[in-house]
């Protein structure tokens, strides 16, 4: 006695609650197996290697396969219907494993469907009125076998692009440390040469300065503030502030020398008297050079050299004589 053989619920469409639980089993099935294979490429190690083998690939295909078909003839003995969407999830699975995983899978797939739409296990014979439903399962498992392996390489294309981004990062980074590590290395150098021209510059009583004409911006070192009794915490330095610390009677030589020198376009020299309230009188000796800019300004470099202690000295030696 023939049974009548039943249509696949998922191919004709009829509802009821394990067809409307399908993609959330669909969705859970796909996701455990993504997370424990999760693209063989990530497995490091041992696992990794066995996970590439054909073997153990090809093996993978078939095991999805007889799990699915037992599901779906624990399936069908509870509900008397048959139902292949567990071959469609073991084609899924197989095509994360690679094309010919996916196509062995497909293989097994429809030879298994092909022996439930028939009355007897293990008879391959199609009838006439099986024929529609087992062209449906062909058709819709051809696209889900394309639909994951498209799936599967856009999912390896975006590891590779994210690998080659996430390296091109780490390159990026290992130059940003090695150029931090050397202008960190710069920038000590140098302040270590700021402290020994400091240092240099207390010791010898010099005192380094920039002006620039017509503006008559200044800027100076440290040394200066100390030769001109100025706080350097409150003060900011200036041509207007340097002249009022000079003697009345030196000013308009120090300006005819700095004119001279502009004139002539060469370097400045000039001896003036430092008057500091309520402290003594300095003798310094101003030195530069004159530097011509692009738009027609005119800066002074040069340095500034505490003669007092020199002119006391002399003073006392030709008290002396």
């Amino acid at each position: 006695m023939q049974r009548t053989a039943p249509v696949p619920l998922d191919i004709a469409g009829t509802t009821n609650s394990a067809s409307v639980s399908r993609p959330r089993v669909w969705r859970t099935l796909v996701g455990r197996v993504r997370t424990i294979l999760a693209a063989p490429g990530h497995q490091p190690g041992r696992g990794r290697q066995i996970l590439e083998h054909p073997a153990t690939r090809y093996g993978l295909a078939f095991a999805f396969v007889l799990a699915a078909a037992g599901m779906t003839a624990l399936i069908e003995g509870v509900t008397g219907k048959l139902l292949t969407f567990p071959f469609y999830a073991a084609m899924v699975l197989s095509a994360w494993l690679g094309i010919g995983p996916g196509i062995a899978s497909l293989g097994l797939s429809a030879l298994s469907t092909a022996d439930f739409l028939t009355p007897a296990r293990f008879d391959l014979r199609i009838d006439e009125g099986e024929l529609p439903s087992f062209i449906a399962f062909i058709f819709y498992a051809l696209l889900t076998l394309a639909w994951s392996s498209q799936r599967r390489r856009a999912q390896r294309a975006l590891e590779a692009t994210v690998q080659q981004r996430t390296g091109d990062l780490l390159r990026t980074n290992a130059a940003l440390q090695v150029e931090i590590v050397e202008r960190e290395a710069a920038e000590e150098e140098l302040r270590h040469s700021e402290t020994l021209l400091a240092q240099g510059q207390k010791l010898s009583r010099t005192a380094s300065w920039l002006l620039r004409l017509p503006e008559g911006d200044m800027q100076w070192s440290a040394q200066l503030f100390d030769i001109l009794g100025l706080d350097r915490a409150s003060e900011i330095p200036s041509y207007r502030l340097f002249t009022e610390r000079m003697h009345p009677d030196d000013r308009p030589r120090f300006a005819q020398a700095a004119e001279r020198a502009i004139e002539a376009n060469s370097d400045f020299s000039c001896e003036a008297r430092i008057v500091i309230p309520g402290g003594p009188t300095k003798y310094v000796q101003a030195l530069g050079e004159v530097r011509r800019g692009t738009a027609g300004g005119v800066e002074f470099i040069g340095t500034i050299m505490d003669l007092t202690e020199r002119r006391r000295t002399e003073q006392a030696l030709r008290k002396a004589e």
